[in-house]
């Protein structure tokens, strides 16, 4: 029987305003980036790179569901079949962009092996927390703990934060897949704050465990990072949260400039890279009224494109 994949649900809100840990980070790394994607709704396709890591993820999520009823995971040769046929269907779909160099069958094969030897060697050893949640009929049924979404007030700003939790295992391991093209290293160690976020989501000390997948045809490799995640910690990020919040606030209503990224940037690295090269070129410049500075923003952009 051939493997669903199914799209993980968009986020259920309010119409209270909400933001993720990708969005922070995003943040964190360039306002600019932040304001043109959120604020300005300048949307890209995504990378080919992202592209790969999302095909994965879902392939994963859908053999994880299945394997709560069955007790096994699927076969290598299944899930690769999956992988290319969402794979295939994206492109089609104009679901990525590519750039000059990249060629789609290269990184297929690569996301290909890499899902297979996740299959083989990581994925034997898990099995999904099953908990208890309401249906569509508001009984309470079994449900495993897989792209599950949560959603937290982030206190004092009237502002939700919303996350999705790749897996949590049965010994309540939140485990969250990242394929990347090399291994992490020190420069990634504040990526481990996202372990942080679900303990805010879960609000509860948890074991976070990132699962690097490294992209290569030849000789993929599963990169295993443990992230324990303290009150303290969860405290301190939930003040990050709030100083983050009020500075969008800030920056959306025209009375901040958004600042720049100031290390290297490339058009591989950032989907923004072009407006950010004609922001600091002065083309798109800066309405001197705050008051009207996002509008004037929004029409300098409209006019480059």
């Amino acid at each position: 029987m051939a493997i669903q994949i199914v799209d993980s649900a968009p986020a259920q809100v309010s119409e209270r305003p909400h933001i993720s840990h990708s969005q922070v980070s995003m943040f964190d790394k360039c306002m600019l980036s932040w304001y043109l994607r959120y604020i300005l709704k300048v949307r890209k396709p995504a990378s080919v790179q992202m592209m790969v890591g999302a095909v994965v993820h879902a392939v994963l999520a859908a053999n994880f569901r299945q394997k709560v009823d069955t007790g096994a995971d699927i076969s290598a040769d299944e899930a690769v079949s999956a992988f290319n046929g969402d794979f295939d269907k994206r492109l089609r779909n104009g679901s990525c962009k590519l750039i000059a160099g990249q060629f789609p069958d290269a990184f297929k094969s690569a996301g290909a092996a890499l899902l297979s030897h996740y299959l083989q060697v990581m994925a034997p050893s898990l099995m999904p927390m099953v908990v208890k949640m309401p249906n569509e009929m508001g009984d309470l049924v079994d449900t495993p703990m897989v792209e599950m979404q949560f959603i937290r007030e982030i206190p004092d700003t009237g502002v939700d934060f919303v996350g999705v939790l790749d897996l949590r295992d049965n010994s309540g391991t939140v485990i969250d897949y990242k394929v990347v093209g090399k291994k992490w290293g020190k420069a990634d160690e504040e990526k481990k704050r996202q372990a942080t976020a679900y303990g805010f989501l879960l609000d509860e000390e948890i074991t976070g465990e990132f699962h690097v997948g490294i992209r290569d045809a030849a000789n993929p490799q599963i990169q295993k990072v443990r992230a324990p995640v303290s009150r303290l910690s969860i405290d301190a990020y939930v003040g990050h949260l709030w100083t983050v919040v009020e500075t969008m606030k800030l920056i959306a209503n025209g009375e901040m400039e958004p600042r720049v990224h100031s290390g290297f940037c490339s058009e591989m690295l950032c989907q923004h890279y072009f407006e950010c090269q004609d922001w600091k070129m002065g083309i798109l410049e800066t309405n001197p009224d705050p008051g009207n500075w996002a509008r004037a923003k929004a029409n300098s952009v409209d006019e480059a494109a």
